[in-house]
């Protein structure tokens, strides 16, 4: 009903813009096994029940995600949707050998479907957002959406980063909510981008924690 709801309003074009950020944790790489493949993307077989679960849930999310993104585009209304990194791309400053095989948000077919619709992948550093870690982020970008910002702004100019561990295995279980470490800059940079503010702007202007 929640959803209905949502996108109702969508429909009706109440929005100029909406961002759509999903739950990661099926999705992302955390100290714990693989539980999606690039040939299984919605789950390996044979997991636990407590993860199938999960993994239902979160497919289900994913759906609904494309749904509103698609219900956006029939009302010109603006969207992107936020995810982790893609690694399975080599020559990519988030490309992990050893987990290229991990499948992500990128590789499910409602998300893919988007692209081969005309949204664009826009791989973010989020240290230049105003985060001290090295840590990529991916944001898909309607067809109509202004550029995130101009070529070659994004891209990480820092010579050292603090450590981020990968996350504790919490993957279906109940548990205090986690600090996130999406930096507030990624937010004005999202904004600014929906709501046309993406010009390159004077040195007065500039901020390490505001693109």
């Amino acid at each position: 009903e929640l959803q209905l709801k949502i996108l109702g309003r969508i429909l009706e074009g109440e929005f100029k813009a909406v961002h759509i950020a999903l739950p990661m944790g099926s999705y992302t790489v955390v100290d714990g096994v693989q539980i999606r493949s690039k040939a299984n993307v919605q789950g390996l077989r044979l997991l636990p029940p407590r993860l199938v679960e999960y993994l239902r849930k979160h497919n289900g999310l994913t759906e609904f995600a494309a749904l509103a993104a698609t219900t956006a585009d029939s009302s010109g209304t603006l969207w992107s949707i936020l995810g982790t990194a893609q690694h399975d791309v080599e020559g990519s400053p988030a490309y992990s050998k050893e987990h290229a095989d991990w499948a992500q948000l990128w590789h499910q077919p409602a998300i893919i479907e988007l692209v081969e619709t005309g949204a664009t992948k826009i791989l973010v550093p989020l240290c230049k957002c105003g985060s001290p870690f090295g840590v990529h982020v991916d944001v898909l970008v309607s067809a109509k959406m202004p550029s995130l910002w101009i070529d070659g702004e994004l891209a990480c100019d820092h010579v050292v980063h603090e450590h981020l561990e990968l996350e504790p295995d919490v993957r279906g279980i109940e548990h205090p909510p986690r600090i996130s470490v999406l930096p507030i800059g990624l937010s004005v940079l999202l904004a600014r981008a929906m709501v046309g503010e993406h010009r390159r702007r004077g040195p007065a202007q500039m901020s390490s924690k505001t693109p």
